[in-house]
């Protein structure tokens, strides 16, 4: 990586960008600043939706792109000619999952397709995890309430060997995997190999024209893998999940509480 030529440089969001108590460090606010004045592209992404993501890009005083549901959707808040990429997980595929699992072993589910959010039924788990304001909810079986392709899917077993035992299933699509939530028990998600933050990134190297080699992200959890997988520069954070420290040889010296990610900046960019 030169640092005198144009980067993109990524940030997750929870347990990356934000603390423990969902602020953005001080330090590491002024250096993605300073660093954005210089003319590199800052970008956020996160499993989070758009909604959720973009306070903290107002925060930061960002201009440009917004990675959210783990890739499926790419904008640019700023930009109306921004080419925006959305990316959906079929009904279809959803119930043909859910009518391969025992109903007395899920506790709860989670969709989203960006205007309407389809529970299982209400949790406080859900409701702090799930960003409900100002949308549409509808709680029910899923056959009947689910009546769209969604950005997320989102459910909970009722522990982790319910979970392992998914892995007997046959899911609906080759693209599909599932991604257990590696902090949370029992809770895992639909992916697809068609849509990743890496896959967000690649993208916006071709929008910005911007070098594999000048791209650098930070991550923390298993939807990060890809990520960091991909780009030229990759770094955990201190308190990365285990499957990540082990995959990314560049670790930060300090967690999200303790500004681990302006330390690595100013060291890579001798600031």
């Amino acid at each position: 990586m030169n640092i005198n030529q144009r980067t993109l440089l990524v940030f997750d969001l929870d347990g990356t960008l934000l603390s423990s108590e969902k602020t953005i460090m001080p330090k590491t606010k002024a250096i993605l600043h300073e660093l954005r004045e210089r003319g590199h592209v800052i970008a956020l992404a996160s499993g989070r939706p758009p909604r959720a993501v973009i306070p903290y890009y107002e925060e930061l005083g960002l201009d440009g792109p917004i990675i959210s549901y783990n890739g499926a959707c790419i904008t640019d808040p700023k930009d109306n000619e921004f080419p925006t990429y959305h990316y959906f997980f079929k009904r279809e595929w959803i119930l043909s999952f859910l009518g391969q699992i025992k109903k007395d072993e899920i506790i709860n589910l989670f969709a989203e397709s960006g205007t309407t959010l389809y529970l299982g039924h209400n949790s406080d788990q859900f409701d702090n995890m799930f960003h409900k304001e100002g949308m549409l909810v509808i709680n029910g079986d899923y056959e009947k309430i689910l009546n769209e392709d969604v950005y997320a899917f989102v459910f909970q077993m009722k522990n982790d060997e319910a979970l392992k035992k998914l892995k007997e299933i046959n899911l609906p699509d080759k693209t599909l995997f599932l991604r257990h939530w590696y902090d949370c028990d029992g809770i895992a998600e639909f992916g697809s190999t068609e849509v990743s933050k890496a896959a967000g990134i690649k993208r916006l190297e071709e929008i910005y024209k911007i070098p594999h080699g000048q791209t650098i992200a930070f991550g923390d959890a298993e939807n990060d893998v890809e990520m960091l997988s991909y780009v030229a520069s990759p770094f955990a954070m201190k308190n990365a999940c285990s499957k990540l420290k082990y995959m990314v040889k560049n670790i930060t010296e300090e967690d999200n509480d303790h500004e681990g990610i302006y330390l690595t900046l100013k060291r890579l960019f001798s600031l």
